[in-house]
């Protein structure tokens, strides 16, 4: 035998209601109450409605469409909201973000660490295009670049590069670790010097060094 399913009995948030979609019957608890009274309460309404027919024409009673409801027996259920009318409008960028903005390609971060002086060896491109352009590493370094891209033009003199009003250029950040691996990419690893071996010292009293002192 199938079990009859009770997914149209109901508590609606808008007004704290028990409803039965199926017969549009309700009950609003007078709240505060104890949580297992609450439970209670809830248990009864479930059993008297859970053999409730479905009707062939909505209930005028049904809860408004979008409302957050919670099924007794399933759990919470937050069917989507409706859209903002108002939405709120995207954040305007900064002037630096206008004049200088991050580079999302390997091409474009190739000019803006060109514009720093850079110039990257076949080794070193190699080694920058496996950076992905959508991790975290090339975000670094592209940020880093054009920071640095932007310190490097204003500190022009003004008559080549004019002063823009509002124009806050950031400090340069430190050298991202990504682009020190890249800067170093093709370069010969200096051998580490070999430490000295200590040979074992004799004990002897220090009246005996001394001595031999």
């Amino acid at each position: 035998m199938t079990r009859p399913t009770t997914d149209h009995v109901v508590f609606t948030l808008d007004g704290n209601l028990f409803q039965c979609t199926h017969c549009g019957g309700s009950h609003e608890p007078v709240l505060p109450m104890p949580l297992l009274r609450l439970s209670d309460t809830a248990r009864g309404f479930l059993i008297m409605h859970r053999l409730c027919p479905k009707p062939e024409t909505p209930s005028p009673q049904l809860p408004l469409p979008h409302v957050t409801v919670c099924t007794i027996e399933d759990g919470w259920t937050d069917p989507a909201p409706d859209a903002d009318p108002d939405p709120e409008p995207p954040p305007v960028p900064s002037k630096f973000d206008q004049l200088y903005p991050r580079a999302r390609t390997h091409p474009a971060l190739l000019d803006d660490l060109t514009a720093c002086g850079f110039i990257l060896t076949p080794e070193q491109c190699a080694k920058l295009l496996t950076v992905h352009e959508d991790t975290g590493k090339f975000d670094a370094i592209a940020d880093w670049a054009r920071k640095l891209k932007a310190r490097t033009e204003r500190s022009q003199p003004m008559d080549i590069v004019p002063p823009i009003a509002g124009l806050v250029v950031p400090l340069v950040p430190p050298m991202p670790e990504a682009w020190t691996e890249i800067v170093n990419a093709g370069k010969p690893v200096a051998a580490k010097p070999a430490k000295k071996k200590r040979g074992a010292r004799p004990l002897t009293s220090p009246k005996a060094r001394k001595e031999e002192e």
